[in-house]
């Protein structure tokens, strides 16, 4: 009887989220930054929370470009589980399916992306994030990536 106890705190314990945290600070106009899925190119684990925490100079922007972004889609209009959010404390996007060249600006010199899987862990990508320097018009200043 004990030993069946053990097996279901062992499954228990393996259903758990696990997550992992990075913060990043660019440099505006400086080098890219390169992240992705945990496992990238193939399946990232089941359950799993994987966030990035993105800043920049005051007056400066973020941009992220993703060039290969694959996440299983329900329907054209609703996502499964698996999800990535671009949020910059004013707007947040949340995006799903297949996207290559995809493109999130922020509104302002901070931005998170969070990528959650379900109990598949499907899908995986592969974005750059770079600083953007702002003129007094609010005109870009740097190379785009």
């Amino acid at each position: 009887m004990q030993l069946v106890g053990v097996v279901i705190l062992a499954v228990l314990a393996a259903a758990e989220d696990q997550e992992m945290d990075e913060v990043i600070q660019l440099e505006a106009g400086g080098k890219p930054y390169t992240f992705t899925s945990e496992n990238y190119p193939l399946q990232p684990p089941d359950n799993f929370n994987q966030n990035w925490h993105f800043s920049t100079s005051p007056g400066s922007t973020i941009r992220v470009t993703c060039s290969d972004f694959r996440l299983v889609q329900k329907s054209e209009t609703e996502c499964t589980e698996e999800t990535v959010t671009f949020t910059d404390g004013v707007k947040s996007e949340e995006v799903c399916g297949t996207r290559y060249g995809y493109t999130v600006l922020s509104s302002n010199n901070q931005m998170s992306v969070m990528f959650k899987t379900g109990m598949y862990g499907r899908g995986s990508f592969k974005c750059v994030a770079q600083g953007r320097q702002m003129d007094r018009y609010g005109e870009v200043t740097t190379t785009p990536l």
